[in-house]
């Protein structure tokens, strides 16, 4: 076809324009009309999100309470509850998603959810031991690097043997993401857990936030780091390198040291919350990073930390965060896994990953002096999965650095 012959617009050639998908919808409505006088509650949106929040914790509070015995913590169930509503099992009748979960309401509570792990990972930075950042203890620096190089290298080498079988599967930089994600044990997960186990202010608990505080540090610098590079030319890896450093640089000169507990301070600072969280997306950071560091400056046991941890704690995190975890669980499809050799080489490296890192663990921890049944307890709490491991895939897969059809798998 010659150009001549081509379709413009305004001067422009259409077929040089990328052309997207556009979906064209009556204007939505918030409130429904009243079923009396023949409205129906599921077109509208504020009907269809109160139906998503009942289901959410109705199936979640049915799996917690299956999984009593079990001992699992709470976001294990709102993700299974989310696994029931999704495509592997209620999900897969259109019938069921065209009424709970239309596409035009989904973007609310997307939004919701978001800001549910954000305030969470500002309280997580709120209620932390500063003593742990500030004055680690010896023994942290040896059992957090090693802990983290043993199993970074051991998935790279399991990777390599299985390439052959995993070729059809994952390509690029995957395996670098996920050793990473599989070395690091990231301390706010690692916080929660052993708050719930009565641990974290026991000899063994500080030892694992200790170890656990330099693993993170370490394996974020080299992957932020890595990020910033995978950028398409250096002068935007320098941007996002110096971006993220100033930022951290601003949160930490007007954080205030806390003496004011006024409400209209605190809300202020919840506010802050959400600009900081905006401007860390920008710079190319996750949408938790900002936050997480305010907290963290924000004086530990002070009247506003305190004050903020009062009044947000609960509707944060019994509220905001389990749609969170639900949300994902509405992402697993179980039936998208179509080659079972290439997805149980996967799952192998993966094993092989906390494999490494529990005997990398055990082994250091020996060495520094630790008796037999602590090191194998700080073995065990190293490999700690929780909601930063979530935030981060999908944060990975927004920034298109893991292909969509790669972390679906993961989901």
């Amino acid at each position: 076809m010659s150009t001549h012959n081509r379709p413009f617009v305004h001067g422009m050639n259409i077929s040089e324009i990328d052309i997207h998908e556009v979906i064209c919808e009556p204007k939505a409505l918030v409130y429904s009309g009243s079923i009396w006088f023949g409205g129906n509650p599921f077109k509208s949106l504020l009907p269809i999100l109160m139906l998503q929040i009942f289901l959410f914790f109705a199936s979640s509070r049915m799996v917690q309470l299956l999984l009593r015995p079990l001992r699992q913590p709470k976001f294990v169930s709102d993700i299974i509850g989310g696994i029931i509503l999704g495509p592997s099992a209620l999900g897969r009748s259109e019938r069921f998603n065209q009424i709970v979960f239309p596409e035009k309401a989904m973007f609310i509570l997307n939004t919701m959810a978001v800001m549910g792990i954000v305030y969470f990972i500002f309280l997580i930075g709120v209620k932390m031991d500063k003593n742990l950042i500030l004055n680690p203890r010896k023994k942290a620096y040896r059992i957090g690097a090693i802990s983290l190089v043993v199993p970074f290298v051991l998935v790279g080498f399991m990777s390599y043997l299985l390439q052959r079988p995993l070729a059809g599967l994952v390509q690029g930089h995957f395996f670098l993401f996920l050793a990473a994600s599989l070395s690091i044990t990231a301390f706010p997960v690692l916080a929660l857990a052993l708050e719930e186990l009565n641990l974290l202010t026991s000899e063994l608990g500080k030892l694992a936030m200790s170890s656990s505080m330099i693993n993170d540090m370490i394996g974020w610098f080299f992957m932020g780091l890595f990020v910033a590079l995978h950028q398409r030319n250096s002068i935007n890896s320098l941007r996002a390198i110096a971006s993220t450093t100033l930022l951290i640089t601003f949160i930490t000169h007007i954080t205030p040291a806390g003496r004011l507990v006024d409400r209209v301070y605190v809300v202020a600072i919840l506010i802050t919350v959400l600009f900081l969280s905006l401007l860390s997306n920008m710079v190319g950071a996750s949408a938790v990073d900002a936050p997480l560091v305010l907290g963290i400056v924000i004086p530990e046991g002070s009247p506003l930390g305190a004050s903020i941890v009062e009044r947000t704690e609960t509707v944060v995190g019994q509220i905001l965060l389990p749609l969170f975890f639900v949300r994902c669980g509405l992402a697993v499809d179980v039936f998208k896994i179509a080659d079972m050799t290439a997805f149980a080489a996967l799952e192998f490296v993966v094993f092989m990953g906390y494999v490494g890192k529990l005997a990398a663990t055990v082994l250091i921890s020996l060495y520094c002096g630790v008796s037999i049944r602590h090191s194998l307890s700080l073995g065990l709490i190293m490999n700690i999965r929780g909601l930063v491991e979530v935030i981060t895939f999908i944060h990975w897969r927004s920034q298109k650095v893991i292909p969509n059809s790669q972390i679906n798998r993961w989901n």
